[in-house]
């Protein structure tokens, strides 16, 4: 069915492969691959958290909270409750303004506040593992940035199961915080 609605389109000469697990296989291949160019280069960023904590704002956290250093690989809990990180960023004088985002994966829910207003969700992975938003773009103009990120810990449809051990266990956990270069052509030839 597939080959023949492409020999409608290409003409008649249009050849399909027959084995389409591994036409998929290849483009998957390609794919990750491309996905791994998106970021070539990335820099570190200074992590303090504050937490755990109940739902509370980032003015009523910024007057109660001692922050203390943080650093990918911890694991924040329980869950439902509420972690505030204060994120300070210096971008490399070679990426002055590029196109440089900000990464972030805790397998959970969280909120970028500037200036003390929210400006954009990074939420947690999908089935496969991958982050959903794990970016947020910085101002071209940034040199130096703080910014305080909210992370629930809860994913996007609140917390798994308790059948389901496996992904319970990452919720929370900070697996990237940095900054890296955006690669434009990379994602467009992507998409």
């Amino acid at each position: 069915m597939i080959a023949l609605e492409l020999s409608t389109h290409v003409g008649s000469n249009a050849k399909m492969l027959k084995h389409y697990e591994i036409t998929r296989e290849r483009i998957t291949q390609f794919t990750e691959a491309l996905r791994g160019k998106l970021y070539a280069d990335k820099a570190p960023i200074t992590l303090s958290v504050y937490g755990p904590t109940d739902r509370i704002t980032l003015t009523e956290a910024l007057k109660t909270a001692t922050f203390r250093p943080a650093k990918v690989g911890e694991k924040f809990g329980p869950p439902w409750s509420t972690h505030w990180f204060k994120v300070e960023i210096e971008v490399p004088k070679a990426w002055r303004g590029k196109e440089a985002h900000l990464l972030w994966d805790s397998v959970s829910e969280g909120l970028i506040y500037v200036d003390g207003k929210p400006v954009q969700a990074l939420t947690d992975t999908d089935w496969s593992g991958r982050p959903l938003r794990p970016e947020w773009r910085l101002p071209k103009a940034a040199t130096k940035l703080t910014v305080y990120i909210e992370m629930a810990v809860n994913n996007l449809f609140g917390f798994p199961e308790m059948g389901n051990v496996q992904e319970a266990y990452f919720i929370g956990m900070l697996r990237q915080a940095e900054i890296g270069l955006f690669d434009r052509d990379a994602w467009d030839l992507l998409w």
